[in-house]
Order: C-alpha cells, then structure tokens, then sequence
C-alpha cells in the first residue's frame, strides 16, 4: 500500500485522540470547580495564548479532516505561534507531540501531490 494512502489514517487517529485530549481540557478549565464559570483569562497574554492554543489549533485540526493542507498548516501555525508567545512551552517533549498530527496532514498531501504528477 502507498504511504500516501495510509499516513491519512495515521493522522486521523491522532487528530481525533489530539482533539479529544485538548477539548477534554477546555472542558474541564470552563466547568471546572471554578465559582465563576470564565475562562479566567485576565491579562492579553491569556487571551492571546488561548487563541492560537487551543483554538486556532483544534480549529485546524478540524479542517484537515477535510483539507489536508490548510488543516495542517493552521495546527501548526497555532503551536508554533503559541511558542513565540510561551517559548518555555518548546523545551517540553510531550507538548512538541501536538505537531505530530499537523506535520502528517502536511506530509500526506504532499506525497499525495507528488504521486499524482508523476503518473501524469
């Protein structure tokens, strides 16, 4: 079988555990056993780290469930945004895991692309 055709699959199993683990997190930060229900984000900083990660990341994730390319480029481009934010978040081994699913997306459309205008 072509690694074009199975790397996809690869990265949706990680893209659908990725989701799940950082929607599970969001979930449990909004209805945590916080008295007032927010997202405590008080300073810009929060809320600029909150939009690229979570948000923009699981956003991308999202769509490179349909659009590889884009999917993958947006997942990544929210991490590697979050670093230039947080670069302490870099030296983490397990936090770097979220690109995982971002780089396969990326790498499945290119050998996609390459499969197909070779054969042309």
């Amino acid at each position: 079988m072509k690694a074009y055709k199975i790397i996809p699959y690869i990265a949706r199993t990680f893209t659908v555990l990725t989701l799940a683990f950082v929607l599970l997190f969001v979930a449990a930060h909004v209805f945590g056993a916080e008295e007032t229900g927010d997202l405590n984000l008080i300073s810009i900083k929060d809320k600029v780290t909150f939009f690229f990660f979570p948000v923009v990341f699981t956003l991308g994730l999202a769509i490179s469930l349909w659009k590889k390319l884009l999917g993958g480029v947006l997942s990544m481009l929210g991490i590697f945004a979050l670093y230039i934010i947080r670069p302490d978040l870099m030296q983490t081994f397990w936090f770097n895991l979220f690109l995982i699913p971002g780089i396969l997306y990326i790498l499945s459309w290119w050998l996609y692309k390459r499969s197909h205008t070779e054969n042309v």
